[in-house]
């Protein structure tokens, strides 16, 4: 690595010193909103005992753990897979066996079309109100 000079690591130091004391706001700042969030949790948890609901899970990082939202057009690759295993599934169960098998979620409307577009392109049957690949 070459050497710096003089100036640049004035600019440097300066530029660190900067950053030191940002950080050291930007903390505080955050422990603040850590604060004041426990507060707002602790008031919906006890209006929801009182409402005799279930306490909600706390998630670490403050957000509710959902299944990941599917990339555009990775919904026939799903299907294919799940269906290409010989078996056959109604609806629902043909979204659950993919969101546990990748971990993501596909609405029924867009597995609904997948599974029509299959069918008319002579892949997949339906046959009562389940589907599987079409027997050749």
């Amino acid at each position: 690595m070459a050497r710096i000079t003089e100036e640049e690591r004035d600019k440097l130091r300066g530029a660190a010193e900067t950053a030191i004391s940002v950080l050291q706001r930007l903390r505080m700042e955050r422990a603040e909103i850590d604060a004041k969030i426990g507060r707002f949790e602790a008031v919906v948890q006890v209006y929801e005992e009182a409402l005799g609901r279930k306490p909600r899970p706390a998630s670490d990082d403050g957000t509710e753990a959902r299944p990941l939202r599917h990339k555009k057009g990775s919904a026939a690759a799903q299907v294919d897979a799940v269906l290409g295993g010989g078996a056959d599934y109604d609806l629902r169960e043909l979204g659950r066996v993919i969101l546990d098998r990748s971990g993501v979620h596909f609405p029924r409307t867009t597995l609904l079309a997948v599974l029509r577009r299959g069918r008319e392109a002579g892949k997949y049957e339906r046959k009562e109100g389940r589907w599987r690949v079409k027997a050749v």
